[in-house]
């Protein structure tokens, strides 16, 4: 089984419940500066993970904060 943590992204269920002051302190913590489109990257991440044969049983990190 493999786990996939993704990153805060603004316009999901949980980031619209966010207050503007976390929504700044998150994108301050991120390691990426630039902005992406979270969804999208978190998307291709899982869909990488499925198409590869060779990971198994890890924890794929989309997010920059978490070390």
């Amino acid at each position: 089984v493999n786990s996939v943590v993704p990153q805060f992204i603004p316009a999901s269920g949980m980031g619209r419940n966010a207050s503007p002051e976390f929504i700044e302190a998150a994108k301050a913590k991120r390691a990426l500066k630039v902005d992406t489109d979270g969804a999208a990257a978190c998307a291709r991440l899982v869909a990488d993970t499925l198409d590869n044969a060779a990971i198994s049983g890890q924890v794929l990190n989309a997010d920059s904060r978490v070390v």
